[in-house]
């Protein structure tokens, strides 16, 4: 019996690796289409001031209990980031941001660059996400199914 439940636990330990990629840091601001912002967007999901980068958007939505950290590693986690009860906050927060902070120009342009940005953004994590799900699913199942079996 032994025997068996040590195949089950080694069976499904790679699967939570792959629960656990769903909690790295948000890399929005890597992408193309960030850079691609106006600066003044870029500072709604992004603070720079010597060197130290914060996530302001991450922080805004509560996902830290330190908004103001300077690390290399600053963006808070995608499963927070981007959680859907928190998402309409963040298209909000970013429209009231842009607007104050876009003042040349029109800031509708800004807003909406913004908000798709995100929006797109944390579209490709729900794929991921849910693929992810799906595949860990099936794992445990079919390990389980297995271990059960070997009982």
């Amino acid at each position: 019996m032994a025997i068996s439940w040590n195949f089950f636990i080694f069976s499904i330990a790679p699967s939570f690796s792959l629960i656990a990629a769903q909690t790295s840091p948000q890399t929005l601001w890597a992408l193309d289409s960030f850079s691609a912002l106006d600066p003044c967007a870029q500072n709604c999901f992004t603070h720079s001031l010597a060197g130290c980068t914060w996530d302001y958007l991450g922080a805004s939505l509560q996902c830290t209990p330190e908004p103001n950290v300077c690390s290399t590693n600053f963006g808070v986690a995608d499963s927070c980031y981007c959680r859907t009860d928190k998402q309409n906050a963040a298209l909000s927060i970013l429209s009231s941001c842009v607007k104050s902070g876009c003042t040349i120009g029109n800031p509708t342009l800004d807003i909406s660059s913004a908000q798709n940005l995100y929006t797109s953004y944390c579209g490709e994590k729900a794929a991921t996400t849910q693929a992810t799900a799906s595949t860990v699913a099936a794992s445990i199942t079919s390990t389980v199914h297995t271990a059960t079996q070997a009982l």
